[in-house]
């Protein structure tokens, strides 16, 4: 606000990943919103006037109550709000409070009566105290909440465990009942995102299905293959082609001639040792337009950056050139949006809690940043031709003072020869 930060919402649940969806599925100009998933709690919509509302129950095993109870082991009694739940004696579910995720208690079933509405627990466990009278109930696993989100075609796409797909009413993203649609993937999700031709994306970690249709009445659900899969955090898409990475490494999904027809094309061969290596500490990506880049975020702080050199609608490998770098802090979410100067500008926050802004100034965090260049000796001809470089120009506009040292390598670095040592040259 023009005051500073407000807070919209406390007691929100801890652990899982929020993902957001900035979503105008009326038409009307006033009624954009953000919509939110985290793997953990319902699915929630925060309008811009910063009302925040939460959906309905979708699946069965999700319920909320009005009865007071103190938090505390052993049996406790909730009559729920919703009629003719799916538990059975034994389940385990967990039970928090609807102001405050922090209040909970998880236990079994002991018994549910589907004509009262009442639900017996034997709690085993709690956090937080006290007596409250507003509950939430599901899953102690959380596979009945939506941890992935996408609008598509008037719909908002609800991504959950066990390979569960969800789509809300037509037209209304916080309804789940008539003109929605339920689809079972076969397979654990790893992202959704709309393509080329209208059609759904619907990327798993070992397959990719497509979803073409616009209401309930017309959905298909198809196979794009088997052979090629997401890793999760990775999907973006480049002008209603997705980039991902899998285990043959960065690969893109794009339309063919054909229409409704995609073909994926990996674009990494020349960093396939690197991708292979850190493909399992992958976590998160984006697509920083400004600079026509798709970056990998890992664990230990270094990323990549597969830059685009063309505009065509259709990618090859000479197209996509790569770079590495490094940040001291190491990001862990992210978010990006055209701001009130009309340009897109790109966050982070870190695991260590910062929120920062990328490619912003002229330091890390008032770090100076190192750059290395390497010649481009492997794209003359074949490494295995002998070549001489006689000379290098460098053409550098710097607002300050700028350090530059060169070395030579001998053999890639391998050992054999100790390189030249490392001399300034301005």
């Amino acid at each position: 606000t023009s005051s500073g930060w407000t807070s919209v919402a406390t007691g929100l649940h801890a652990g899982g990943t929020y993902r957001f969806e900035v979503a105008n599925i009326s038409g009307a100009s006033t009624s954009v919103a953000l919509f939110f998933v985290n793997g953990r709690g319902r699915l929630h919509k925060l309008t811009t006037a910063g009302v925040l509302t939460t959906a309905a129950p979708i699946y069965g095993s999700e319920a909320t109550s009005i009865s007071s109870v103190l938090i505390g082991t052993g049996a406790k009694t909730f009559t729920t709000i919703e009629a003719t739940r799916s538990y059975v004696a034994g389940e385990s579910l967990t039970i928090w409070s609807s102001a405050d995720s922090a209040n909970s208690m998880t236990g079994t079933v002991t018994s549910y009566n589907s004509g009262t509405n009442q639900l017996v627990m034997n709690i085993t466990s709690v956090t937080g105290a006290g007596t409250l009278a507003a509950w939430e109930i599901g899953y102690s696993d959380f596979r009945d909440k939506p941890f992935l989100i996408a609008e598509h075609k008037d719909h908002l796409f609800l991504g959950y465990p066990v390979g569960q797909l969800q789509s809300s009413n037509l037209g209304d993203p916080m309804v789940y009942t008539t003109t929605a649609a339920l689809f079972g993937i076969g397979d654990e999700l790893t992202g959704l995102t709309s393509l080329k031709g209208e059609i759904l994306g619907v990327f798993c970690r070992q397959k990719i299905k497509l979803l073409r249709g616009s209401t309930s009445l017309d959905w298909e659900l198809g196979n794009h293959t088997k052979d090629v899969g997401a890793v999760g955090a990775t999907i973006q898409d480049n002008n209603g082609n997705a980039l991902f990475l899998d285990d043959k490494g960065l690969t893109c999904l794009q339309a063919t001639q054909s229409f409704g027809d995609f073909e994926a094309s990996i674009m990494s061969q020349d960093v396939k040792t690197a991708l292979d290596a850190a493909r399992a500490t992958v976590i998160g990506s984006r697509m920083a337009k400004g600079n026509y880049q798709y970056r990998l975020y890992y664990a230990d702080g270094a990323n990549l950056r597969a830059t685009i050199r063309t505009g065509n609608a259709l990618l090859t490998p000479k197209d996509v050139a790569f770079t590495a770098s490094q940040y001291i802090h190491t990001p862990a979410c992210f978010a990006a949006g055209v701001l009130g100067d009309g340009l897109e500008h790109m966050f982070f926050g870190t695991s260590d809690g910062y929120v920062m802004e990328e490619d912003a100034g002229t330091s890390f965090d008032g770090t100076a940043i190192v750059y290395v260049l390497r010649l481009p000796f492997n794209h003359f001809k074949s490494p295995n031709h002998t070549k001489q470089f006689h000379k290098m120009i460098v053409e550098l506009v710097s607002p300050d003072a700028v350090t530059l040292s060169v070395r030579q390598l001998f053999d890639y670095d391998d050992g054999t020869y100790p390189h030249s040592g490392t001399r300034p040259i301005a």
